[in-house]
């Protein structure tokens, strides 16, 4: 019995170690309102239905995005993405130090499998990452839940998904500004749900 209480410590001791000093800003699982708001409602539409938040975009490779409003620097951030459907060329995702509609970084996961970091700067895109040709990155698609997780911290820029790290990159511009998420579709109307939001700001800075 006190061999199980020590290691019971043990495990305790390091999951407070894992979490300890990192703030977090925001949870949500929109079971009745959103903090998110359009930053340009021509591109489409962001509701919250049946404990969802719903994204749609409508126009035809336009990028609908939906912001909190934070303004945050260092931070952690996750949502679970939920496509509809394979193979249709439907983008979605997390966008962090967002200072407008011309400058933010986001992380995208495409209904195919694709996967980039991307950094817009004066609505300008610079690919960070991308994913290779031959790197097949499994996603959950049919309204199955994908867990879609961004770190933006001080130079570092790292995409995860469904607890797997799949790119990584190094850019420390913009250094801070709000958090958002996404839908994009070369085929419009495309619509994402997303559930169980996260933002988590880091008590320390990534070193350049």
């Amino acid at each position: 019995m006190k061999r199980r209480l020590i290691v019971l410590g043990l495990i305790l001791l390091l999951a407070s170690c894992t979490t300890a000093g990192n703030k977090v800003l925001l949870q949500e699982n929109f079971s009745i309102s959103s903090p998110f708001h359009a930053v340009d409602k021509s591109f489409g539409t962001v509701d919250v239905s049946d404990g969802l938040l719903k994204i749609t975009a409508k126009e035809p490779n336009g990028m609908m995005i939906a912001r909190t409003g934070l303004s945050v620097e260092n931070l952690y951030i996750e949502i679970s993405g939920m496509p509809q459907t394979q193979g249709d060329a439907v983008y979605f995702g997390i966008a962090c130090r967002l200072l407008d509609a011309s400058n933010y970084v986001y992380f995208a996961i495409s209904s195919s499998g694709e996967a980039m970091i991307v950094k817009v700067r004066d609505g300008q895109q610079q690919v960070l990452a991308h994913s290779s040709s031959q790197q097949q990155i499994p996603i959950n698609y049919g309204g199955r839940i994908n867990k879609v997780g961004a770190q933006c911290n001080g130079n570092e820029l790292v995409f995860w998904l469904n607890d797997q790290q799949i790119l990584m990159a190094k850019d420390a511009e913009p250094t801070t500004g709000d958090v958002a998420v996404f839908v994009s579709s070369q085929k419009a109307p495309k619509t994402v749900l997303f559930d169980d939001l996260t933002v988590a700001e880091f008590a320390e800075q990534a070193q350049k």
